[in-house]
C-alpha cells in the first residue's frame, strides 16, 4: 500500500496538474495539419516520468495501475483521445517514460 508524505502528495497534485493541462492531442514538429501521428507532448512525458518514480519511491507495485486511477479521476486522456486504461500507462512507459526514469536510476 502506498503511503505518501505530504511533500511527495504535493508533487504528485502538481504533476498531475501539469498532466491534465499538457494532454491531447500533439503534433511533433514536421507533422502537418491533419496528420494522424499524434504524440504525448514533452511536458506530459516529463510530468507522467516523475509520477511514475513518485509511485515507485512511496511503494506502488504497479504504477501503472495508480496513474491510470489517478488520469481516469482527473479526465486525462490519451494522445488520441481514449481512456488512460492501465495498458495504455504501459504503452506510454514503455514508449515514452522508460529512458527517463531510467536516467534518474530508480527503476527499468
Amino acid at each position: 500500500m502506498e503511503e505518501w508524505s505530504k511533500k511527495d502528495e504535493a508533487e504528485r497534485r502538481c504533476q498531475l496538474d501539469i498532466c491534465k493541462s499538457k494532454s491531447g492531442e500533439y503534433l511533433p514538429a514536421g507533422h502537418g495539419k491533419g496528420s494522424w501521428a499524434t504524440t504525448y507532448s514533452n511536458e506530459f512525458v516529463a510530468a507522467s516520468a516523475k509520477l511514475w518514480l513518485l509511485h515507485n519511491k512511496n511503494g506502488s507495485s504497479y504504477p501503472q495501475y495508480a496513474m491510470a486511477r489517478d488520469f481516469q479521476s482527473l479526465g486525462i486522456r490519451s494522445c488520441r483521445g481514449a481512456t488512460m486504461t492501465a495498458a495504455r500507462v504501459e504503452y506510454l512507459y514503455k514508449s515514452h517514460l522508460r529512458a527517463l526514469v531510467s536516467e534518474n536510476g530508480k527503476t527499468t
